[in-house]
């Protein structure tokens, strides 16, 4: 629980740092700016985002080209090319389903993310993100741009190359189950064997939450 806090405190101070503030807008705001935000869940095109919904918590994941918008995925993967530090946004939607859960119910939340070029690997609470939209204790989400080089120390990768082919793997974890996606930058990397491992935990963890969610869980899609 002390690391917990101390990593907490760390993050929360090295967005301070980097000039994040607070924002305004509300979670159900479908016209947050630069880039234009759309809301994850109550109804919107999911076109842009990689989705999974589990006993009606939605989460989702999504990359964006600074000044120009979201880009789509074919699948789960998004490719940038080289020399752009993009951006990256997530949601979590706790009443997707229309149920009454908070964002407490389903804690704890996570953003985890492993490079495959490097084979590092790091995580944290993006709750703590004082940028991001929410609505009350219901949903968050950061769909103004989060720029990945601004937290990639966070993430456990302190020597992130704008310029280097890679491939990025995210992971946005709450109780209720996960989401991931892939960011293919340049030709990519091949995963190390550790990156590999990580990978197949997150693969099985995705396969479970479907089994239960198939099972009568009453999942959503938005």
């Amino acid at each position: 629980m002390q690391k917990l806090l101390i990593a907490s405190v760390a993050a929360a101070a090295a967005l301070a740092f980097v000039g994040i503030t607070p924002a305004l807008a509300t979670v159900d705001d479908t016209s947050l700016v630069n880039p234009p935000g759309t809301y994850f869940g109550s109804g919107n095109p999911n076109i842009h985002w990689t989705a999974n919904t589990v006993g009606g918590v939605e989460m989702g994941l999504q990359a964006s080209l600074p000044t120009i918008g979201p880009i789509t995925p074919v699948g789960s993967v998004y490719s940038v090319a080289t020399g752009v530090d993009w951006n990256f946004n997530f949601s979590v939607n706790t009443q997707a389903g229309g149920g009454s859960l908070t964002l407490a119910d389903v804690a704890p939340i996570s953003l985890s993310l492993t490079d495959f070029g490097t084979g590092t690997t790091g995580s944290f609470d993006p709750t703590i993100i004082p940028d991001n939209a929410t609505v009350g204790d219901t949903g968050f989400q950061n769909s103004e741009g989060l720029r990945f080089g601004i937290i990639a120390e966070l993430l456990g990768d302190p020597d992130y190359d704008v310029n280097a082919n890679d491939t990025y793997l995210f992971t946005l974890s709450t109780s209720a189950g996960s989401v991931t996606e892939r960011v293919v930058v340049g030709s990519g990397a091949v995963p190390e064997p550790a990156s590999l491992a990580v990978l197949g935990v997150g693969l099985l963890g995705l396969a479970f939450t479907r089994k239960r969610r198939n099972g009568g869980m009453g999942a959503t899609t938005a």
